[in-house]
């Protein structure tokens, strides 16, 4: 390597930073700045040098390394290296607004880069101190590693209430002297906060698991640390929950009364045995009348799946999309941006996002500002609109149940299991990964020849 005199200012401070961090886990100190100088030539090659303001960070990152395994037939493990080095210099840009530079990349490390890669442990006493300290640092990590907006605002939320907790029990501040013992402090904080979740909140087991994924994700963001074992902390221990389901009598009295510009949508949910997020999300290719299916896009797991599209729902759902065709066309003349397109589908279809196949199925009547960009937009309907219509209907039929929207799923599988279709068919449409998961429909569906006669009687 040149002499360090010779080294670009970015490069140097770089360098800097390792050693000062004692070189974050992953990187390797004589590697790491070879390949970041690799990559802003990639960069200089295709953007001048400048990260691409469109791009979130993870994506630029990925396409570097694409670029080794297909230009320079590197090892898999040269390929590992690169991105991890590339990962650290992004992630020290942080949600950049703009194009920006190296010069620039290196200048806002003290602000947005993880702990672990800082000149000194002191921004980790932030995180617990500082206002939204932590849950800014998880957000950018989360952002760029691709996570859904919905996982992203959830880490958040958890690492806020991990914080507040941690500033009511008069813990003191993160031990500084080494990574390892801060590690060990923040371990401590997180089985304390889960055993609270457990003891005082009495949580059900679900959301105190969502809390410690969400926790692990913020020990890895903030330290750039694998967590070792949690130190004992109660688990949640709730009984089963069995789920809400409307009889038949009810779902049809539900129906009369849901207000007629969320009836697609509700119906929809019952007939396909949809989440009200699936349903939402729904684009216009996702409803093929020609073979009577409906096809989920990246549902719960990151899974696609085909399930069945009611036969009284195409002239309803066709009517609708011919109301909605409506806001396309305006948009198209206005000049407004494109539909948002998932897993950056936008960089492999550019024109994707403004033509009619990719459009949502129940979109706003509002252009609204995209929450990852400043992009103005046509979204979707917002989930609450749904909750709302779902209420609403049952009140008015008088049906006394919780029902959600989440109640036309559980229906769904319930009235199929008595008609005598057989679980794993369920299971399959439902899209759940383990049959056990399905089977909680067998004890609140009505099964023929089980009805039990109460020995009350006349009496």
């Amino acid at each position: 390597m040149s002499n360090e005199s010779d080294q670009p200012e970015w490069l140097r401070r770089a360098r800097q930073l390792w050693i000062a961090a004692g070189t974050p886990a992953g990187l390797d100190e004589a590697w790491s700045p070879k390949w970041i100088k690799r990559f802003l030539n990639y960069l200089e090659k295709r953007n001048g040098g400048r990260l691409p303001s469109a791009l979130p960070s993870y994506a630029v990152a990925r396409s570097f390394e694409r670029f080794l395994r297909e230009n320079w037939k590197v090892e898999d493990w040269q390929v590992e290296q690169a991105g991890k080095a590339v990962d650290w210099l992004l992630d020290a840009a942080g949600s950049h607004g703009g194009e920006v530079g190296p010069a620039e990349i290196l200048a806002r490390a003290p602000v947005e880069v993880p702990a672990s890669q800082l000149a000194s442990l002191e921004q980790v006493e932030r995180y617990f101190v500082e206002e939204g300290g932590m849950e800014r640092v998880v957000r950018v990590v989360a952002r760029r590693k691709g996570r859904a907006l919905s996982t992203e605002k959830g880490y958040a939320m958890w690492v806020g209430r991990l914080r507040r907790w941690w500033g009511k029990q008069a813990l003191g501040a993160v031990c500084l002297e080494s990574r390892e013992q801060a590690g060990e402090e923040l371990e401590r904080g997180i089985a304390g906060f889960l055993d609270g979740l457990a003891v005082v909140e009495d949580v059900a087991q679900a959301t105190q698991n969502q809390a410690l994924n969400a926790l692990i994700f913020a020990y890895r963001a903030c330290l750039g640390m694998e967590p070792g074992a949690l130190p004992d902390y109660r688990a949640s221990k709730r009984g089963r929950v069995l789920p809400v389901v409307l009889s038949r009598d009810e779902m049809a009295r539900f129906m009369a009364c849901v207000e007629p510009k969320a009836r697609a949508l509700v119906k929809l949910m019952y007939g396909s045995g949809l989440r009200v997020s699936e349903a939402l999300r729904l684009r216009v290719k996702d409803l093929d009348f020609a073979y009577g299916v409906v096809v989920v896009r990246d549902g719960k797991g990151r899974k696609d799946r085909r399930t069945p599209l009611p036969e009284g729902l195409v002239e309803p759902l066709k009517e609708h999309l011919r109301s909605v065709r409506a806001f396309f066309d305006k948009d198209r003349a206005a000049g407004v941006d494109g539909v948002y397109m998932p897993n950056r589908l936008d960089r492999k279809y550019p024109n994707a996002s403004k033509e009619w196949p990719w459009q949502y199925v129940f979109p706003t009547e509002r252009l609204q500002k995209d929450p990852r960009s400043d992009a103005v937009r046509r979204h979707h309907w917002n989930d609450r609109f749904a909750q709302r219509a779902v209420k609403d209907a049952a009140r008015a039929a008088g049906i006394h149940k919780h029902v959600t929207p989440h109640v036309m799923r559980h229906s769904f599988a319930t009235h199929l299991l008595e008609d005598g279709y057989d679980i794993r068919t369920v299971q399959e449409l439902l899209g759940h990964a383990s049959v056990e998961t399905t089977m909680i429909y067998l004890h609140v569906m009505n099964r023929p020849g089980m009805h039990v006669k109460s020995p009350l009687g006349d009496l």
